[in-house]
């Protein structure tokens, strides 16, 4: 009889550490997709802007933000394509990188979203 009340414990402690893990799982899984929608409306406002003003200015910034709930920090990064990397006739790129870093759990996470933009004329 005790052996199988011991047996159950430790059952029903693993089930339960399973059912935690899963829930940070889907806790970093929730903030992550936070992030890459914060992301992608940064993206867009940096190509409506490179559309309009037919490029963008290249250099980096950091901001703090808050992405759902958490604080994180916000970096953009522009900067121009290598020449080599380009072929002969293609247009002249400049890279975004977008990027935000956030704390959970006493871990850091990030999230990134990097695209080509033309170069400022």
């Amino acid at each position: 009889m005790m052996i199988a009340v011991t047996i159950l414990a430790v059952g029903i402690v693993l089930v339960l550490r399973s059912l935690l893990n899963a829930v940070s799982t889907l806790d970093y899984i929730q903030n992550r997709m936070t992030a890459i929608t914060f992301l992608e409306n940064k993206m867009n406002i940096l190509e409506q802007t490179a559309v309009e003003e037919k490029g963008v200015k290249i250099g980096s910034a950091e901001e703090e933000a808050l992405v759902g709930n958490r604080k994180a920090v916000f970096t953009s990064q522009i900067e121009i394509v290598e020449m080599e990397k380009l072929k002969e006739d293609q247009q002249k790129m400049d890279k975004a990188t977008l990027k935000v870093l956030w704390q959970e759990g006493g871990n850091n996470r990030d999230a990134a979203l990097v695209t080509y933009l033309p170069e400022k004329k």
